[in-house]
């Protein structure tokens, strides 16, 4: 069967009988949608924890004179480095692995997830690797660890949740190629579900290089060829993904998540689909160049590479590309000021301002090229050096930072879908400015400290010019507006996953924004095998005229809401 090929009619999975909820069967299930609730709490709750630390981290670099909350630098970097994983692979990419578990079946018409019991065992997997890898700081292991079998317990423990992330991606790609409803061919996708595809192809090629290097750091740190005393550079083990270009995997579902709330919310699905489809693929092929020019556990990424840089420039354009394409919606649209167009919007924007600012990265490594290969001088004494300085940090908290604002969106445009109560408003809108404020500070804090010469963590001391305090403290502030927008995310989604948020979703079922999508043609939260009968879709928008009509099985799902923009 080719990639873009349909799946027949006779492929189509029989509607499974729904479960009873007790809690040993809730804890067993094997139902996408609850085990999509759970990657998304659980990622919740650490999103918060891992800023906390984050922000206890950035409260130490504000003063430059010794060390207040940690001993030394050592546990400086054990810090630093804890909030800097978990934030990564204990909050961001599991919410976004959640989002796919719980969408992807939906959008694309698939009554289940395939290797559902498989999916589930991913889940327990990362979370009881998430808790060893936080046991395994907290006895003092980690880069900067002093105890060698605490740091061989983070090494195994990051590879037990990299692990069962792959696995989650492998079945959220099979999913998308092997269960399609009839009629839709991968070029007929939601612009969501092409994007977790494209996201999950990414991790499939990554995160293999970084089990490599934690195969290489265990040999190292067993056999004792790593000196307790250059312990702090093991923390270089996980740039590989931490720093751009690569950082932007994390862009590919916010581009796409942000496409499709886009075209819902301003009643103009977007037009140009597959040129969006292509945009996402190019950026991923460009954030994929980080694995080829830097193995980090062995050698520091080389920032003076050709093609890097070349990539790093590159990535503007896939991103500039969506947003330009999805502004004919908001051209030719009826624009309705919701917390899920709004944060896709300056998700968007955020994660554009920071692949421009990353440009400024490359003045020192072109500077150079054109000093030593051309008749060109270049007074190298005022070149701008930012490179082994904390503007990657800076760049790192924009593109993390626009992460967060995206899932705000997210969660608010599927709320109703995911719990059955929408997210309250008020409380989305204050966690859109914080956390959007906070990266744009976070992000310049960092930059200008790096420009400013503070070196990149770790470091043994801390140090930089006479103004490091201040951009830290700015830096300060930013993570600390981002901690409380995803505090009120996390607190805003507790309350209408425990039915304490008055916004209920449509008694019938209906489609609570008027999505032209899948997931709109069913209830919400949808039931256990999510559709009546499995749908028959002739266009990429099937429920704008492009749903068969043998498979319109809810005729209420099928038509739109109405009065105030689709509210139930």
């Amino acid at each position: 069967m080719a990639l873009t090929e349909s799946r027949s009619e006779t492929d189509a999975s029989p509607v499974a009988v729904p479960a009873p909820q007790t809690l040993d069967g809730l804890l067993g299930s094997a139902d996408h949608k609850t085990i999509g609730r759970f990657w998304i709490s659980a990622g919740l709750f650490f999103l918060v924890t891992s800023l906390i630390i984050s922000l206890v981290a950035a409260f130490e670099a504000t003063d430059l004179g010794g060390f207040n909350v940690v001993s030394d630098a050592d546990q400086f970097t054990q810090l630093w480095s804890l909030g800097r994983e978990l934030l990564l692979f204990g909050a961001l990419l599991p919410i976004l692995i959640g989002l796919a578990t719980y969408l992807v079946p939906l959008q694309i018409g698939a009554p289940a997830i395939a290797f559902a019991r498989g999916a589930a065992g991913a889940f327990w997997t990362w979370l009881l690797g998430t808790g060893l890898l936080v046991v395994a700081y907290v006895l003092n292991g980690g880069p900067g660890g002093g105890r060698a079998d605490f740091v061989v317990l983070w090494i195994a423990s990051l590879g037990m949740l990299i692990v069962a992330m792959l696995w989650a991606l492998i079945i959220v790609a099979t999913t998308i190629l092997g269960a399609r409803t009839s009629g839709m061919s991968l070029d007929r996708v939601p612009l969501t579900t092409w994007s977790f595809f494209v996201f999950s192809m990414f991790g499939l090629l990554s995160l293999p290089v970084m089990l490599a290097e934690l195969a290489l750091t265990y040999v190292r740190v067993r056999h004792g060829f790593v000196p307790l005393e250059a312990r702090q550079g093991l923390v270089g083990v996980t740039d590989s993904l931490n720093l751009v270009p690569a950082l932007y995997w994390l862009a590919i579902p916010v581009l796409g998540m942000a496409a499709d709330a886009i075209g819902v919310h301003t009643s103009r699905p977007i037009r140009a689909h597959k040129p969006v489809m292509a945009a996402v693929g190019a950026l991923a092929i460009v954030a994929y160049s980080e694995d080829f020019y830097g193995f980090a556990s062995v050698r520091p990424i080389n920032f003076n590479h050709a093609l890097l840089n070349l990539a790093i420039a590159a990535s503007i354009l896939p991103i500039l590309g969506v947003l330009a394409l999805a502004g004919e919606s908001l051209r030719r649209g009826t624009a309705r000021v919701t917390v899920a167009l709004v944060g896709s919007l300056l998700s968007g924007l955020v994660m554009l301002l920071a692949a421009v600012v990353s440009l400024l990265g490359l003045v020192e490594p072109v500077a150079l090229f054109l000093d030593k290969q051309t008749p060109i001088n270049v007074n190298l004494q005022k070149l701008l050096i930012l490179n082994g300085t904390t503007f990657h940090e800076g760049i790192r908290g924009l593109v993390i930072g626009a992460t967060v604002v995206s899932l705000i969106a997210a969660l608010h445009h599927w709320s109703a879908k995911i719990w059955g109560r929408r997210l309250a408003e008020p409380l989305g809108f204050a966690s859109l400015l914080a956390a959007a404020g906070g990266a744009v500070l976070w992000g310049l804090g960092a930059i200008l400290a790096g420009v400013d010469d503070q070196p990149a963590y770790p470091a043994a001391t801390l140090g930089g010019g006479d103004n490091v305090e201040l951009f830290n403290l700015i830096a300060l502030v930013g993570i600390a507006l981002v901690t409380a927008g995803g505090l009120i995310l996390a607190l805003n989604a507790a309350q209408s996953a425990l039915g304490r948020n008055s916004a209920r979703a449509g008694a019938s079922g209906a489609r609570d924004w008027s999505g032209t999508t899948l997931e709109w043609a069913t209830s919400s939260p949808p039931s256990f095998g999510n559709f009546e009968r499995p749908p028959v879709v002739t266009s990429a928008t099937p429920l704008a005229g492009g749903l068969a009509p043998e498979s319109e099985n809810v005729s209420e799902s099928s038509a739109p809401e109405s009065s105030a923009g689709g509210e139930a």
